[in-house]
């Protein structure tokens, strides 16, 4: 009976660990990477660095970012909704608040359910340079704390399938909006937990895979950390995309 309590001071503690040692520095100095993602009709890139989804800037007028956020549309409580929230003014707020309510359940009111991704714009939102935002719920915490036990195979499949659908459904919303760029985060189970890279690189894979159906162009992938970066890096590597450097 204790055991759920328990589970959760233990990622609290690892989220203050976390923080304490540094991992979520914005000082870290990582240069960006960027890697060609070749299709039939054009070419993608993928480009990594160290950041803030609010700073996103691009030459492309159609620009969106994807934000990963719960069922009830609340960007409060993760750091770069926040910063979202903040930088997108009142008219992000007010977009977001009238979202259609699916439902209401115990927990609140639902919005958007898990493996699926909503938008808001195009409207000029604040300070942001991106006029498109897209609201993604996955089956972790948009803070990335979440764990799950290295043994616990059906829900490392569960949050597999789910993350696969939520990022599908994201580019879903991207080629309906006729984006030509977006910046979004990773969703992860907490860093240095036992299925942080397998959830990582599920998501990087599915990003690959499904790119080519989006009509995207350039794809900005802002880690948490410079260790992220690197990690992300590596495994685009892995996966055979070809590195441009500049």
């Amino acid at each position: 009976e204790d055991s759920a309590p328990a589970t959760q001071l233990n990622n609290i503690q690892a989220q203050v660990q976390s923080m304490l040692s540094g991992d979520d520095a914005d000082g870290d100095e990582v240069k960006p990477a960027t890697f060609a993602v070749h299709l039939d009709d054009r070419d993608c890139s993928f480009e990594v660095y160290c950041g803030s989804l609010a700073d996103f800037e691009h030459p492309a007028e159609a620009i969106g970012i994807v934000c990963w956020t719960n069922e009830s549309c609340n960007l409060e409580g993760n750091r770069p909704g926040e910063q979202l929230l903040e930088r997108g003014e009142e008219e992000l707020k007010m977009d977001i608040d009238t979202l259609p309510i699916i439902t209401e359940t115990a927990w609140g009111t639902v919005k958007c359910g898990t493996g699926n991704a909503v938008i808001v714009g195009p409207e000029k939102y604040g300070s942001l340079d991106a006029p498109c935002v897209i609201l993604t719920v996955g089956p972790l915490s948009p803070s990335n704390w979440d764990d799950i036990e290295p043994h616990d195979g059906d829900t490392l499949h569960y949050t597999k399938t789910m993350l696969q659908s939520s990022y599908r459904s994201s580019l879903v919303l991207v080629r309906h909006a006729q984006l030509q760029a977006v910046a979004l985060s990773m969703l992860t189970t907490r860093p240095g937990g036992s299925a942080y890279k397998e959830t990582l690189k599920v998501g990087l894979q599915t990003l690959v895979d499904e790119v080519k159906f989006s009509g995207l162009r350039d794809v900005h992938i802002v880690a948490s950390s410079s260790a992220e970066a690197t990690t992300i890096t590596s495994m685009l590597a892995e996966m055979g995309l070809g590195r441009i450097y500049h």
